[in-house]
Protein backbone atom coordinates (compact mmCIF):
# COMPACT_ATOMS: atom_id res chain seq x y z
CA UNK A 1 0.00 0.00 0.00
CA UNK A 2 1.45 3.37 -1.03
CA UNK A 3 0.93 6.58 0.91
CA UNK A 4 0.17 9.45 -1.42
CA UNK A 5 -0.64 13.10 -1.03
CA UNK A 6 0.39 15.34 1.84
CA UNK A 7 0.75 12.61 4.45
CA UNK A 8 3.18 10.58 2.33
CA UNK A 9 5.51 13.50 1.68
CA UNK A 10 5.25 14.65 5.29
CA UNK A 11 6.30 11.24 6.58
CA UNK A 12 9.28 11.19 4.23
CA UNK A 13 10.42 14.64 5.41
CA UNK A 14 10.00 13.63 9.05
CA UNK A 15 12.07 10.50 8.49
CA UNK A 16 14.86 12.55 6.92
CA UNK A 17 14.76 14.98 9.86
CA UNK A 18 15.03 12.11 12.35
CA UNK A 19 18.05 10.83 10.42
CA UNK A 20 19.71 14.26 10.67
CA UNK A 21 19.02 14.35 14.42
CA UNK A 22 20.68 10.96 14.80
CA UNK A 23 23.75 12.24 12.94
CA UNK A 24 23.91 15.29 15.20
CA UNK A 25 23.74 13.02 18.26
CA UNK A 26 26.56 10.84 16.90
CA UNK A 27 28.69 13.96 16.45
CA UNK A 28 28.00 14.97 20.06
CA UNK A 29 29.06 11.54 21.33
CA UNK A 30 32.35 11.76 19.45
CA UNK A 31 33.12 15.27 20.71
CA UNK A 32 32.32 14.40 24.33
CA UNK A 33 34.53 11.31 24.23
CA UNK A 34 37.50 13.07 22.64
CA UNK A 35 37.34 16.37 24.53
CA UNK A 36 36.12 15.29 27.98
CA UNK A 37 35.83 11.58 28.73
CA UNK A 38 39.26 10.52 27.43
CA UNK A 39 41.23 13.34 29.17
CA UNK A 40 39.29 12.85 32.40
CA UNK A 41 39.86 9.10 32.25
CA UNK A 42 43.60 9.76 31.96
CA UNK A 43 43.47 11.77 35.19
CA UNK A 44 41.59 8.98 36.95
CA UNK A 45 43.79 6.16 35.64
CA UNK A 46 47.16 7.85 36.19
CA UNK A 47 47.29 10.98 38.32
CA UNK A 48 44.63 10.08 40.88
CA UNK A 49 45.93 6.52 41.04
CA UNK A 50 49.46 7.79 41.72
CA UNK A 51 48.20 10.15 44.41
CA UNK A 52 46.32 7.31 46.08
CA UNK A 53 49.49 5.21 46.05
CA UNK A 54 51.58 8.03 47.59
CA UNK A 55 49.01 8.67 50.31
CA UNK A 56 48.87 4.99 51.21
CA UNK A 57 52.65 4.86 51.42
CA UNK A 58 52.67 8.03 53.51
CA UNK A 59 50.19 6.54 55.96
CA UNK A 60 52.34 3.43 56.40
CA UNK A 61 55.47 5.43 57.10
CA UNK A 62 53.61 7.70 59.50
CA UNK A 63 52.45 4.73 61.54
CA UNK A 64 55.99 3.33 61.56
CA UNK A 65 57.44 6.66 62.70
CA UNK A 66 54.79 7.13 65.42
CA UNK A 67 55.42 3.62 66.73
CA UNK A 68 59.18 4.11 66.95
CA UNK A 69 58.80 7.59 68.39
CA UNK A 70 56.67 6.24 71.24
CA UNK A 71 59.39 3.66 71.95
CA UNK A 72 62.08 6.32 71.98
CA UNK A 73 64.89 5.16 74.19
CA UNK A 74 64.18 1.55 73.39
CA UNK A 75 64.71 2.06 69.66
CA UNK A 76 68.13 3.10 68.31
CA UNK A 77 68.33 6.80 67.46
CA UNK A 78 69.51 6.02 63.93
CA UNK A 79 66.46 3.86 63.28
CA UNK A 80 64.16 6.59 64.58
CA UNK A 81 65.93 9.17 62.42
CA UNK A 82 65.53 7.02 59.30
CA UNK A 83 61.83 6.53 60.03
CA UNK A 84 61.39 10.29 60.37
CA UNK A 85 63.24 10.93 57.09
CA UNK A 86 61.14 8.38 55.21
CA UNK A 87 57.97 9.92 56.60
CA UNK A 88 59.00 13.42 55.50
CA UNK A 89 60.03 12.10 52.10
CA UNK A 90 56.66 10.43 51.51
CA UNK A 91 54.87 13.51 52.78
CA UNK A 92 56.70 15.71 50.27
CA UNK A 93 56.01 13.35 47.38
CA UNK A 94 52.30 13.15 48.21
CA UNK A 95 51.98 16.92 48.56
CA UNK A 96 53.82 17.48 45.27
CA UNK A 97 51.59 15.06 43.36
CA UNK A 98 48.43 16.68 44.73
CA UNK A 99 49.74 20.14 43.94
CA UNK A 100 50.55 19.10 40.38
CA UNK A 101 46.95 17.97 39.96
CA UNK A 102 45.65 21.25 41.32
CA UNK A 103 47.92 23.17 38.95
CA UNK A 104 46.06 21.64 36.00
CA UNK A 105 42.73 23.15 37.09
CA UNK A 106 42.72 25.50 34.10
CA UNK A 107 43.04 22.57 31.73
CA UNK A 108 40.32 20.65 33.55
CA UNK A 109 37.93 23.60 33.48
CA UNK A 110 38.68 23.97 29.77
CA UNK A 111 37.64 20.36 29.27
CA UNK A 112 34.39 21.01 31.13
CA UNK A 113 33.84 24.06 28.96
CA UNK A 114 34.34 21.92 25.85
CA UNK A 115 31.71 19.52 27.18
CA UNK A 116 29.20 22.33 27.68
CA UNK A 117 29.94 23.79 24.24
CA UNK A 118 29.46 20.40 22.59
CA UNK A 119 26.08 20.01 24.26
CA UNK A 120 25.14 23.56 23.30
CA UNK A 121 26.05 22.90 19.67
CA UNK A 122 24.04 19.68 19.74
CA UNK A 123 20.91 21.43 20.97
CA UNK A 124 21.32 24.31 18.51
CA UNK A 125 21.58 21.93 15.57
CA UNK A 126 18.64 19.89 16.87
CA UNK A 127 16.51 23.02 17.15
CA UNK A 128 17.52 24.05 13.63
CA UNK A 129 16.50 20.67 12.21
CA UNK A 130 13.16 20.66 14.05
CA UNK A 131 12.37 24.27 13.11
CA UNK A 132 12.96 23.47 9.44
CA UNK A 133 10.76 20.41 9.74
CA UNK A 134 7.99 22.35 11.50
CA UNK A 135 8.09 25.03 8.80
CA UNK A 136 7.72 22.41 6.06
CA UNK A 137 4.82 20.82 7.92
CA UNK A 138 3.06 24.19 8.20
CA UNK A 139 3.60 24.82 4.49
CA UNK A 140 2.08 21.45 3.68
CA UNK A 141 -0.93 22.17 5.87
CA UNK A 142 -1.48 25.55 4.21
CA UNK A 143 -1.11 24.05 0.75
CA UNK A 144 -3.53 21.25 1.52
CA UNK A 145 -6.09 23.69 2.94
CA UNK A 146 -5.86 25.97 -0.10
CA UNK A 147 -6.53 23.21 -2.62
CA UNK A 148 -10.18 22.42 -3.47
CA UNK A 149 -11.46 19.07 -2.40
CA UNK A 150 -12.24 16.65 -5.21
CA UNK A 151 -15.80 15.42 -5.31
CA UNK A 152 -16.17 11.71 -4.92
CA UNK A 153 -18.52 9.96 -7.28
CA UNK A 154 -20.91 7.57 -5.52
CA UNK A 155 -20.33 3.93 -6.34
CA UNK A 156 -23.52 1.97 -6.92
CA UNK A 157 -23.84 -1.55 -5.64
CA UNK A 158 -24.61 -4.36 -8.11
CA UNK A 159 -28.17 -5.65 -8.14
CA UNK A 160 -29.75 -8.71 -9.63
CA UNK A 161 -33.12 -9.50 -11.20
CA UNK A 162 -34.91 -12.79 -11.08
CA UNK A 163 -35.03 -14.63 -14.36
CA UNK A 164 -36.53 -17.88 -15.47
CA UNK A 165 -35.53 -20.81 -13.29
CA UNK A 166 -34.56 -22.74 -16.42
CA UNK A 167 -31.81 -20.22 -17.21
CA UNK A 168 -28.38 -21.76 -17.81
CA UNK A 169 -26.94 -19.77 -14.90
CA UNK A 170 -29.15 -21.48 -12.39
CA UNK A 171 -32.04 -19.06 -12.57
CA UNK A 172 -30.15 -15.85 -11.73
CA UNK A 173 -28.50 -13.26 -13.95
CA UNK A 174 -27.20 -9.74 -13.27
CA UNK A 175 -29.39 -7.01 -14.75
CA UNK A 176 -27.91 -4.18 -16.74
CA UNK A 177 -30.55 -1.73 -15.51
CA UNK A 178 -31.92 -2.85 -12.12
CA UNK A 179 -35.12 -1.30 -10.91
CA UNK A 180 -34.14 -1.55 -7.24
CA UNK A 181 -31.27 -2.62 -4.96
CA UNK A 182 -31.38 -6.21 -3.67
CA UNK A 183 -31.68 -6.89 0.00
CA UNK A 184 -29.02 -8.70 2.03
CA UNK A 185 -31.12 -11.84 2.09
CA UNK A 186 -31.50 -11.83 -1.68
CA UNK A 187 -27.75 -11.44 -2.19
CA UNK A 188 -27.03 -14.27 0.23
CA UNK A 189 -29.53 -16.52 -1.52
CA UNK A 190 -28.06 -15.62 -4.91
CA UNK A 191 -24.50 -16.49 -3.81
CA UNK A 192 -25.66 -19.77 -2.32
CA UNK A 193 -27.49 -20.80 -5.50
CA UNK A 194 -24.62 -19.77 -7.76
CA UNK A 195 -22.17 -21.92 -5.82
CA UNK A 196 -24.57 -24.87 -5.76
CA UNK A 197 -25.02 -24.61 -9.53
CA UNK A 198 -28.75 -25.44 -9.42
CA UNK A 199 -31.91 -24.01 -7.96
CA UNK A 200 -33.37 -26.13 -5.22
CA UNK A 201 -36.94 -27.08 -6.16
CA UNK A 202 -38.26 -26.02 -2.75
CA UNK A 203 -36.62 -22.55 -2.89
CA UNK A 204 -38.70 -19.90 -4.52
CA UNK A 205 -36.21 -17.53 -6.10
CA UNK A 206 -38.71 -14.90 -7.24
Amino acid sequence: MFLVGSIGGALVEMGEAMKRLAEVKDSLDIDVKQNFIDPFQTIVDKELKDIQHYLKKLEGRRLDYDYKKKRQGKVPDEELRQAAEKFEESKEVAETSMQNLLDTDVEQVSQLTALVESQLQFHRQSVEVLEELAQRMRERVNKAQSQPRQKRMPVSRPSFDCLDSEDSNGGWSPSAAPSSHPSTGELTLFIYIRFQGVVHPKIKTC
